[in-house]
């Protein structure tokens, strides 16, 4: 079976995955799973003994743990109320507000924060900034969402993680050289983004 066969077969597997899970509330998780091991039993003849082998272990104690970890955080709303905290001191400087929740964002998935943490923790400040200065929420949840891009692929980050783990799986100890770099574009391409944006809808006055 050719590479380009088994990649189109995962694709399909990550479709259905999302897909099924949506639609019967089933954890995504456990689906991908299911259909990994379908892929490497029946298309690729792999032994049930080593089908196991696989299981990233390393990848998924790191993402459990951060994830644990940063649950505390979020139950105790520390993270919301210095959110609030920051964002309530520069209200009144409209210019500001952007790069604040720009920088927060940011900041919040560089710590390790997932992407639905942020979302969770953030959004409901954003709107509710939109809705007492009359700012267009259009463009500051735009802003907000360069910022979210900004710290994807932190090394502390459930997305920096399993990428790490996927270079180290491929090219070895190269990934230490490798990761920063990626880490470091996507971050300036974010900063591109956010940059546009200020400026197309003049986020100054």
């Amino acid at each position: 079976m050719t590479t380009t066969t088994i990649l189109i077969l995962v694709l399909i597997g990550v479709v259905l995955a999302i897909v099924i899970g949506s639609k019967f509330n089933i954890n995504m998780g456990i689906l991908a799973l299911v259909f990994a091991a379908i892929i490497g039993g029946v298309f690729l003849n792999t032994a049930p003994r080593t089908l196991y082998t696989y299981w990233p272990s390393g990848i998924v104690i790191q993402i459990i743990g951060i994830t644990f970890f940063y649950g505390f955080v979020g139950e105790t709303g520390a993270i919301k109320a210095l959110s609030n905290h920051i964002i309530y001191r520069v209200q009144n400087r409209f210019w500001l507000m952007p790069i604040i929740i720009y920088l927060l964002s940011a900041a919040l998935g560089y710590i390790g924060v997932n992407p639905m943490g942020i979302n969770a923790l953030i959004l409901p400040v954003v709107a509710g900034l939109c809705m007492h200065t009359n700012r267009s929420p259009f463009a500051l949840f735009l802003i907000y969402g360069a910022g979210n891009m900004a710290g994807l692929l932190s090394p502390l980050g459930s997305a920096g993680i399993v990428a790490n783990g996927m270079m180290m799986g491929i090219v070895g100890e190269a990934t230490f050289g490798i990761i920063p770099r990626v880490y470091l574009n996507n971050f300036i391409f974010s900063l591109i983004i956010f940059v546009l944006w200020y400026v197309v809808f003049r986020c100054w006055g």
